[in-house]
């Protein structure tokens, strides 16, 4: 299982790493949600999180591509997606359903947090799917990353 805890980390720092700055991108000057920010959120976070879900149960990444975010397209190529799916299944078995549990609000970022449940040799094996997202000034707001950790 340790494995697939450094696997979650790295995907999670990976994908999060939209809004840091380097010196050779702009800096993001990030505002707080306002209530349509934090429902057009939830609402592409939503729609995230079910292509994902349905690329896990058939194994078309095309499902979840179609609604990734164009910096998360750049990162998670179909041999990644493949990867991935594989080590979820060989770890946690079938994903039979997801369920939203809430959203943690950290200063300029909001986090959707969805249950996974998975089923393997017939016992059910909950993780948890957290959506990133931050608000830019004078834009919607974005996904900037997901993970997922078992508790």
């Amino acid at each position: 299982m340790n494995f697939f805890h450094l696997f979650s980390a790295f995907l999670l720092a990976l994908f999060l790493t939209s809004c840091s700055t380097t010196a050779d991108t702009k800096k993001i000057d990030l505002r707080e949600f306002s209530n349509d920010d934090e429902q057009y959120a939830l609402t592409e976070t939503r729609e995230f999180t079910a292509q994902f879900c349905k690329s896990l149960k058939d194994g078309n990444f095309s499902h979840w591509q179609q609604v990734m975010p164009l910096n998360t397209q750049k990162k998670v190529t179909p041999e990644i997606f493949a990867r991935m799916r594989k080590e979820l299944i060989d770890n946690f078995g079938t994903l039979e359903n997801f369920d939203f549990l809430g959203t943690l609000r950290k200063d300029t970022l909001l986090d959707y947090l969805w249950k996974l449940q998975f089923v393997k040799d017939g016992k059910k094996r909950d993780v948890i799917f957290l959506v990133r997202v931050f608000c830019e000034n004078q834009r919607k707001p974005e996904i900037s990353g997901f993970g997922i950790k078992r508790f």
